[in-house]
């Protein structure tokens, strides 16, 4: 922003406000921030595989593959959905979760598809996602409500890291048939927790009463 005085000898002065100095400092700092980033990635296969992340991401795998094969669907797995990882490029956490569902896919069908969404990826993350690990990344947020399409006969894994019960709700509301249930598998938080936490088991069931599916399925403790 400019501040423009006429003088008495009819030369216009421009005095620039420091309100445009300050815009500058945050680009500077926004693309400082960008370039952080950009460095973290290079680096970030090397800690997807450094031998702290490999034990205990080999430790849940191996216990997946345990139950799947139990129950017999380890092979008919052909499509893994992700909501909710995270910014695996400034969490720990989420950069396990990335470094499991990258496990999972080696692990099962060669075949085996990723989509993936959370509204908070940056594009730099969003870039690495698609171009470095193949994964389809969704645009739209459905807010977890996705309907599995039982005419392509396919098993459908839901993983969800770090999603809230609602988001959890969502997603059994809109595959609430027989046949949709016995064609998906939800990794994630266990139901009965959830419930716990919520405290009024009338509000729990009003709000979230489809969280009271344990009574339809079988849950199993991976760690």
């Amino acid at each position: 922003m400019s501040l423009i005085n006429e003088t008495n000898d009819g030369f216009i002065s421009v005095y620039q406000t420091r309100r445009r100095k300050n815009r500058n400092r945050y680009k500077y700092q926004s693309n400082e921030l960008s370039f952080k980033l950009s460095t973290n990635l290079k680096h970030i296969s090397t800690q997807m595989v450094d031998s702290r992340t490999l034990i205990n991401v080999l430790t849940y795998v191996s216990n997946i593959c345990l139950i799947t094969n139990k129950t017999l669907i380890i092979n008919k797995i052909s499509h893994i959905v992700c909501y909710g990882l995270g910014n695996f490029l400034t969490s720990i956490d989420s950069l396990y979760q990335l470094a499991l569902l990258v496990s999972l896919k080696k692990s099962f069908a060669k075949s085996l598809k990723i989509s993936i969404f959370d509204p908070i990826f940056s594009d730099i993350e969003t870039d690495f996602l698609k171009n470095n690990l193949q994964f389809n990344v969704l645009k739209v947020n459905n807010h977890c409500i996705h309907s599995i399409d039982i005419q392509l006969d396919q098993m459908v894994m839901f993983y969800m890291p770090h999603c809230d019960k609602c988001l959890f709700n969502n997603l059994l509301w809109s595959n609430w048939t027989l046949s949709q249930l016995n064609q998906m598998v939800i990794l994630g938080n266990s139901f009965n927790t959830m419930i716990e936490t919520i405290g009024s088991q009338r509000v729990a069931k009003h709000e979230f009463k489809y969280l009271f599916a344990t009574t339809l399925c079988e849950e199993f403790k991976i760690c």
